[in-house]
Parts: structure tokens; sequence; C-alpha cells
């Protein structure tokens, strides 16, 4: 069996995954490298309430490599390009391994970023600061982003 024909393989497996046992509201885009996620901020955290769509991107080398994640919708966090929307690439491929799969990523990657951001290398640089300065500030800009950007 080809390396290309496993990795689809084991594309499908995973989005099957994140479909059935994760329960979130996948769309394929016309690339198969590509899919839209409906994620939901976790009741807990700052982010509660609030629903982002979040885009994929597999490479040929997944899951060697971790996918790319960028949000759709705006969100207030040290680790996303508050323009772009994209995830730091380092904060995915630190903890990333072979061993993870899409479910992992929602279940488990973007909850944790999102209440313990990585302050070593931020995106954001500003969203950094006011993280650590000034709290109760970043704390409600997180709250305006997620009533301004993250309801549906």
């Amino acid at each position: 069996m080809s390396v290309h024909r496993r990795g689809k393989r084991r594309i499908d497996t995973d989005i099957h995954k994140l479909i059935v046992e994760g329960k979130h509201q996948v769309t394929m885009l016309e690339d198969p490298h590509e899919l839209i996620v409906r994620f939901c901020g976790l009741l807990e955290s700052l982010y509660k309430n609030g629903m982002w769509n979040v885009k994929v991107q597999l490479s040929e080398d997944y899951p060697f490599k971790a996918p790319n994640i960028s949000f759709i919708n705006k969100i207030y966090h040290p680790n996303i390009d508050e323009n772009s929307g994209i995830l730091s690439v380092n904060v995915m491929s630190e903890s990333w391994t072979l061993r993870h799969h899409l479910l992992d990523l929602f279940e488990y990657f973007l909850p944790e970023i999102l209440t313990d951001p990585s302050l070593n290398d931020p995106i954001n640089k500003i969203a950094a600061a006011i993280y650590i300065y000034a709290p109760e500030e970043y704390k409600n800009v997180v709250k305006k982003y997620v009533r301004q950007h993250a309801r549906f």
C-alpha cells in the first residue's frame, strides 16, 4: 500500500472519529485536505458561549506533521493572530505527535491552548502583554470578542 493511500485512510478515519465520537459539525471543503469544524468554547473558560468556525488544513505529511489551524471568525488570544485567525504553528508543533488525531485537536489541544496560552512566543504580543499585566482587561476583551464575533 502506498504512503499516499495510507495517509488518505488515516485522514478519513480521523474525520470520521471527529464527527462520530466528538459530535462536531464538520464541513468538507473542495480540497480533501481542508475542512471546517464548528468549535464551542469550554463552559469553564473565558470563551464560554462562543462558537467558532475553525479551518483545518492537513499537509501531505499528516499525521506526522500537525495540522494548520485558523479561526475564521475573530478570537482574541496571545497565540492566535487577530487579523488572520491563524494559530501559532509553534504551539501546535511543540506537542503534536503521530499518535494524535483530529479529535484530540478539538477535545484537548484547543481547549488547553485557550485556557492556558503559551507566552513563550506569542503571535498577538499585545494580547500577551494584557494577559500578563492587566488580567481583568484581558478577560473583558475576550468576552467582548465572544459577544461580537462568536455567537451563531
